[in-house]
């Protein structure tokens, strides 16, 4: 919508589903919420709220497992094919010795995500219910993220 008929195609879409949602058999949508100004239509485009489904703690969490996975699979590629003096150099990286730190943070965090897949498609709340909810679940992954982070830089 917004490609073809730009912002008020937008807003008219926006306001359709307002208008719609409740004649039909769909779950409330979280971003209806108007308690929350980000939700506003037109104002919510100029004034926002910090948003808490993200930090940079997230962000540090999800690259440094990427990299952590990397190195482990180089580690376990080496001891396949014999070469054990690549192996063991790589056995000895920080990344490595983090594995079970991120591995165990990473089920958590999926955990919670799952968690929130599923308040959005509660049809039983109403969508100031799920924002709270999702809000609380997004804060709880924010601090799972940040003290992975923090353990993996003592």
């Amino acid at each position: 919508m917004h490609g073809y008929f730009g912002r008020l195609g937008t807003q008219a879409l926006n306001v359709a589903d307002l208008v719609a949602r409740p004649f039909t058999d769909l779950p409330a949508n979280p971003a209806r919420d108007l308690s929350r100004v980000d939700n506003w239509f037109i104002a919510g485009d100029f004034i926002k709220e910090p948003d808490v489904r993200s930090s940079k703690y997230v962000q540090r969490f999800y690259d440094q497992q990427r990299e952590i996975e990397q190195i482990y699979a180089a580690y376990t590629e080496a001891r396949k094919a014999g070469d054990l003096e690549r192996a063991l150099e790589l056995a000895q990286r920080d990344e490595i010795k983090l594995r079970p730190l991120y591995q165990s943070a990473n089920k958590q965090m999926q955990a919670i995500n799952r968690r929130i897949r599923t308040i959005d498609s509660d049809r039983t709340l109403d969508a100031a219910s799920k924002s709270v909810l999702r809000d609380q679940l997004y804060q709880q992954r924010n601090r799972l993220a940040a003290v992975a982070d923090e353990r993996s830089r003592d």
